[in-house]
């Protein structure tokens, strides 16, 4: 046995000597033909139809009619947006990713995915970096995501091209595109290739190398690599495509709903729902009695004595509802309003396990069966999302389904009601199911790692920053500014700029819009917004509110929604205008804001403006940053349509909001001792300098950056209002009243 042991051993020194040398012999040439539709590490991006598993057709009916500016906070790349409770919006800059299909058309349906593959981690950041480098085109961009799905070699760009990848990618991540590039196939070697190929691959290899070609072959115009990438026209659906409505949404597993709409392959409307916390108590048989936001919008249900038990299904009774009262205020301080709707039907309680057995018509009880087998297809709709977001080895049960599929009754009995202030009382159901959709996945992934050990659980960061009253422990964390830069000092637990330092991230540059149509263009998402340029009618609008608030450019985000002229005001401490995000990103995109020198977001003044006949309407509200509560809300109208009247207008909605602001914080021109260029590499050191100080705005000595200069002359910034930029010590926290949450106020109303 002994003399067996030694033989096995020798041999297993022998092998793992003469391995590494027959690796080292050289074989025989090999002709480097890309791979498509092999295996899912072979594409540049491999993001699919497969991988948009969390669509959520039970929020069909969901849509709101107001929107928050999403494009108003701050983006910082890697990081995103910090998102607070509410419904947000904006028409971003979207990117072919799919070279050789039909671009999208309104009322194609599209879906979330992560953005997958080799290539995901380049093209990731040229969409989070070109935020804050607006000076590069789209159009540019885009050549350079089309480069990367070709394979083409860097270097083979042109200069213009070049140059803006040196801007968006680092020199590790342009070395990597290098040596995975391809060279053009010939004629030959395509034509080795078309006899094993199907025809849908061959196509798309023969687009694939088109790009190439005209990357390697000299100048090329961006007209002709579209006529190559994007295809037009009519075209019947792709082979595993799926039926989707247009605006239908997805789950984000950070804890928020989202949708698109495509409007061409380079710009897309993003929606984005984070739910407010709600609580849904029941009465001593189970049934649901009342749901509240805990921000004044209640829902109250009263029963009335007729009930039927389900045979064949024990836990499942339908109850006959003798009312439904609803009541909410619209602003803090407001009187209360309230509705009362009688006569509403009834309602089925439980999670249906579908061996139930109704009759067709039974007193008191109208479509029994019709809605029990809906409401089974519901609970085994639920039962697979909450699978696909959150896998377990065991099924959810019935406690996560439970508030999941009595909401959705609640809201079918509802919707059926026409009177005042229904479509607020929805409202109110579709947010309560959202959060609580949002809790079950948190219940059924803890269970799940509890059950079997595997790892610590993370909670979501949705749960983590919004809880309610019912939510308690450990992840409960309290709301900082999302309005400001995270590098801010701030107050509470949670580094600056760590997952804890306020709101929800979201970061549309990790995502992909994925059709149902799979020959139609997946869509990568970038954060900068899609503004066209203004009409003269809408710069005489701009004109009146600038006026009306006291600002210039910087300070103001004017966009027509929905055939509104809507606005958007970052106010700090005293109700102050800062800077807007547009400003902001394009002077840190410059090098020339300093950190510690940004002043934090309280606040966000938005509003609308409409123009009917001879008449100028204004709507504003001032919404607070850490809770998605309305604090003020006003109107004001005027006669005509030029700046004057607008101003007017918004003069008179400031006046009755009783909102009074205070003079804004500006860019300063900072004198700065003036030192010789370096001829250094471009990514340089940061170095120091003293900014000068002017009677009216303290500025921070604080570290400037500013690529290619060792030390600029001058530096743009805005000074933090505060104690910390007096004493100019940047890592003072903010004033214990300017971050004391505010308490009973009436969140953000889709009204």
């Amino acid at each position: 046995m002994n003399g067996a042991r030694r033989r096995v051993f020798t041999c297993g020194i022998l092998i793992a000597l003469i391995i590494p040398m027959w690796a080292e012999l050289p074989g025989p040439p090999q002709l480097k033909i890309p791979r498509i539709g092999g295996s899912k590490d072979e594409s540049p991006v491999t993001t699919s139809l497969k991988d948009a598993d969390t669509e959520v057709s039970m929020l069909d009916r969901f849509s709101p009619r107001e929107f928050l500016p999403m494009d108003a906070l701050f983006y910082r790349p890697g990081h995103g947006f910090r998102l607070f409770p509410g419904v947000f919006a904006a028409e971003l800059q979207s990117y072919c990713l799919h070279a050789g299909v039909f671009g999208p058309t309104r009322g194609d349906g599209y879906l979330y995915a992560p953005l997958m593959g080799p290539q995901a981690g380049p093209i990731h950041s040229i969409l989070k970096n070109s935020v804050r480098r607006p000076e590069i085109p789209q159009d540019l961009i885009q050549t350079l995501i089309w480069a990367i799905l070709a394979r083409a070699d860097p270097e083979n760009l042109e200069e213009e091209e070049r140059q803006a990848a040196g801007k968006l990618l680092s020199r590790q991540e342009l070395s990597a595109l290098s040596r995975a590039a391809q060279p053009p196939l010939t004629q030959d070697a395509l034509g080795q290739l078309y006899g094993r190929l199907p025809a849908a691959v061959r196509e798309l290899l023969e687009v694939e190398n088109a790009l190439r070609e005209k990357f390697a072959g000299g100048p090329v115009s961006y007209e002709e690599l579209e006529e190559i990438a994007v295809k037009t026209g009519d075209h019947a659906p792709g082979p595993g495509s799926r039926e989707v409505p247009a605006g239908r949404w997805s789950y984000d597993r950070g804890g928020f709903f989202i949708r698109f709409f495509p409007s061409s392959y380079s710009q897309t409307r993003v929606e984005v729902s984070v739910p407010r916390p709600c609580a849904l108590s029941r009465d001593a048989q189970g049934r649901p009695a009342r749901l509240d936001d805990q921000f004044g919008h209640v829902i109250e249900y009263s029963y009335g004595s007729a009930s039927l038990q389900v045979p064949g299904d024990s836990g499942v009774t339908c109850f006959a509802l003798e009312e439904v009262r609803f009541a909410s205020s619209r602003t803090p301080g407001a009187p209360e309003e309230s509705v009362v709707w009688q006569n509403v039907g009834w309602v089925l309680v439980g999670v249906p396990n579908g061996k139930g057995r109704l009759g067709a018509d039974i007193p008191g009880f109208t479509a029994a069966w019709t809605r029990y087998k809906e409401a089974s297809q519901q609970a085994a709709e639920i039962d697979r999302l909450l699978r696909a977001v959150a896998p377990s080895k065991q099924p959810p049960g019935d406690v996560p389904l439970r508030d999941l599929v009595d909401l959705q009754e609640l809201r079918r009995v509802l919707s059926g009601v026409r009177g005042d202030n229904t479509d607020e009382a929805l409202f109110l159901l579709d947010t309560a199911w959202q959060d609580a959709f949002v809790r079950a996945v948190h219940d059924v992934s803890r269970a799940q790692r509890q059950a079997t050990g595997d790892g610590e659980y993370t909670p979501i960061p949705a749960l983590i920053h919004f809880s309610g009253a019912q939510q308690a422990g450990p992840f409960v964390t309290p709301l900082r500014s999302l309005l400001t830069p995270p590098w801010i000092a701030q107050s509470g637990g949670g580094s600056a700029g760590s997952p804890q330092a306020g709101g929800v991230p979201f970061d549309p540059a990790g995502i992909v819009g994925t059709p149902a149509d799979t020959s139609t263009q997946r869509l990568a998402q970038s954060a900068r917004p899609q503004r066209p340029p203004l009409s003269e009618e809408e710069e005489a609008i701009k004109e009146g509110l600038k006026r009306a608030f006291g600002v210039d450019d910087d300070h103001i985000q004017v966009s027509e929604r929905g055939g509104l002229e809507q606005f958007a005001v970052i106010l700090g401490s005293g109700n102050r205008p800062l800077p807007s995000m547009d400003a902001t990103q394009q002077a840190i995109g410059a090098g020339n804001v300093a950190e510690g020198s940004l002043e934090a977001g309280d606040t966000l003044l938005v509003g609308s403006v409409q123009q009917v006949g001879d008449e100028t309407q204004v709507v504003t509200r001032t919404v607070d940053v850490e809770t998605g509560t309305v604090e003020a809300a006003g109107r004001g109208s005027a006669d005509g349509t030029d700046a004057g009247a607008t101003a007017q207008a918004a003069q008179d909605a400031l006046k009755d909001a009783g909102i009074t602001l205070g003079p804004p914080v500006s860019f300063k021109m900072a004198p700065m001792p003036h030192l010789p260029r370096s001829d250094g590499p471009r990514h340089r050191r940061m170095h120091c300098g003293t900014m000068r100080t002017t009677p009216s705005t303290p500025m921070l000595s604080t570290p400037l950056r500013r690529p290619g200069i060792r030390n600029d002359p001058y530096v743009h910034g805005w000074a933090r209002m505060s104690t910390a930029a007096i004493n100019h010590d940047p890592g003072q926290s903010r004033s214990s009243a300017a971050n004391d949450r505010r308490s009973e106020r009436s969140p953000y109303r889709p009204r």
